[in-house]
């Protein structure tokens, strides 16, 4: 059951946003549903699967339906090499990525897993370093004398 808050929005348990999903999807017979369908369709807004799941298509993904994935692979990989090109001799890195590029940075993560995998694909070397792990460096701890050691 849903239950209000202080600003007078209901809670609505996720449950909810998925079974409201799935029957939009039913409704249209196909595997996605949009923004649009959601406004003519929906009983929740996209506000509220946003506020619930991040983002629109991590509840589509999550009601077990497919993403609107509304640019190829193609044309990802070939804005970062134009980018890459534009930036010359400074290595493509998120951070100038989002200066020059044509789409949103976390749409790369979104597609491809994470920026690297999107770079390796696009075969071009990412300035973002990989966190390193700390070695943790031990000294041997002193013991006490036994009895017999005295």
């Amino acid at each position: 059951m849903a239950t209000g808050n202080k600003r007078g929005r209901k809670f609505i348990p996720k449950e909810e946003l998925i079974k409201d999903l799935k029957r939009m999807a039913k409704l249209l017979n196909q595997d996605y549903v949009g923004l649009n369908q959601n406004k003519k369709h929906g009983l929740y807004s996209s506000g509220t699967f946003e506020r619930n799941f991040g983002t629109w298509n991590k509840a589509v993904v999550i009601a077990g339906l497919k993403p609107n994935l509304p640019f190829t692979e193609k044309e990802l990989l070939d804005d970062l090499k134009r980018v890459a090109k534009e930036l010359e001799p400074v290595k493509l890195s998120w951070e100038n990525y989002k200066t020059k590029g044509k789409y949103a940075s976390n749409t790369y993560v979104y597609r491809f897993g994470n920026w690297s995998t999107a770079m390796k694909k696009a075969g071009l070397a990412s300035a973002n370093k990989p966190k390193q792990k700390s070695l943790k460096i031990t000294t041997p701890r002193k013991t006490k004398p036994t009895k017999a050691g005295k």
